[in-house]
């Protein structure tokens, strides 16, 4: 690519923030439709040109390719001129894998898409495009960028011409954590190692002043395991299924299992019956979300171990002074630590 027309990029995406911000006049924030939102989580959308589809990512979804734990797929809703509405939400089943999908960019009439698949185990990692035939997507080609960094956080925005891609990532040559690079295409083709653009965009600080953890001695990601997940508790709302997550071994940094502590509801405006906060958090074990081991944790034992740590006989007197004095002389440890030490 032409010097000029990296630079030309590179005033594109600057002088909006310059010249137009006192121009603008945004409107309250409204909240997409339930066609849209869910129960689980939404993020990154991404409209398409025309204005009529809505790309976006959704995790902790059952009907994501390899479940709820997979990680985030792609979906699409589409809108209605006829109601001026958003339309139901789905799954963009052909593209997705069990791994976190999600669209980072698109070409200027929507048929290329340029994407993210990553996951435990897949090789090579990078950024992926598919186009639209005959109303078909086409199977992920890879674009193949020297010196891409995929081990850790990426951010990616892709031109709509395809000729430069601008990337948010830990490099070799950073000057701190994630730093920000640019890689353009030449006329055959192919992509240059992403650069550094520089100390004037990309800062380095002292470890204290970009570490929040730097006074604890923190070296590797285990360090950070072994100091919190034993003496952090959580409290959670009670049916909510992000819960979920605090127990599963599976999806968690270093197999850690977080004490979730059991929050009533019972102060909410939408409880009319406290009776009901209790049965309703139990469904995580009917859908299966949990074990019943989990949900005796969430509702007892981890409140047991966090107040009796400092007093053991907090509960003494107490109608589950028993069970409390039982559950503390399991373990001298959180039920965390086991999955710190790992």
């Amino acid at each position: 690519m032409h010097p000029m027309k990296y630079f030309i990029w590179i005033l594109f995406l600057v002088i909006p923030l310059l010249s137009q911000a006192q121009l603008l006049d945004f409107k309250d924030v409204m909240r997409l439709p339930a066609s849209v939102n869910s129960k689980v989580e939404e993020s990154m959308p991404l409209r398409s040109p025309d204005g009529k589809t809505l790309y976006f990512a959704r995790t902790l979804e059952p009907e994501n390719k390899g479940g709820v734990y997979s990680g985030s797929d792609v979906w699409i809703s589409r809108w209605d001129g006829s109601t001026g509405r958003w339309g139901k939400s789905s799954n963009l089943s052909e593209i997705n894998t069990k791994g976190n999908n999600a669209i980072v960019g698109m070409n200027k009439d929507g048929t290329t898409l340029y994407l993210t698949d990553t996951r435990a185990g897949k090789s090579p990692k990078g950024i992926y495009f598919i186009r639209k035939i005959n109303e078909t997507w086409s199977r992920p080609e890879l674009i193949r960028i020297p010196g891409l960094e995929t081990d850790s956080f990426l951010g990616v925005f892709v031109s709509p011409d395809f000729e430069v891609i601008f990337l948010s990532m830990k490099g070799q040559d950073g000057y701190g954590e994630e730093d920000l690079y640019v890689t353009t295409r030449d006329v055959a083709g192919h992509w240059s190692k992403p650069i550094n653009l520089g100390a004037t965009i990309n800062t380095k600080e002292a470890p204290e002043m970009r570490n929040d953890f730097y006074r604890c001695g923190i070296e590797k990601g285990e360090d950070i395991a072994a100091f919190f997940v034993p003496h952090f508790y959580f409290g959670c709302e009670a049916d909510d299924p992000m819960n979920t997550w605090a127990f599963d071994r599976r999806v968690n940094p270093f197999g850690a299992r977080l004490n979730a502590l059991f929050g009533s509801d019972i102060g909410h405006f939408d409880v009319p019956d406290m009776l009901e906060v209790l049965p309703e958090a139990y469904e995580l074990v009917e859908d299966g979300l949990i074990t019943a081991e989990d949900f005796r944790d969430f509702t007892f034992a981890n409140a047991v171990r966090m107040w009796g740590a400092g007093n053991p006989g907090f509960f003494n007197g107490t109608v589950v002074e028993k069970a409390a004095a039982a559950v503390l002389a399991e373990t001298s440890v959180p039920a965390g630590a086991a999955a710190a030490r790992g």
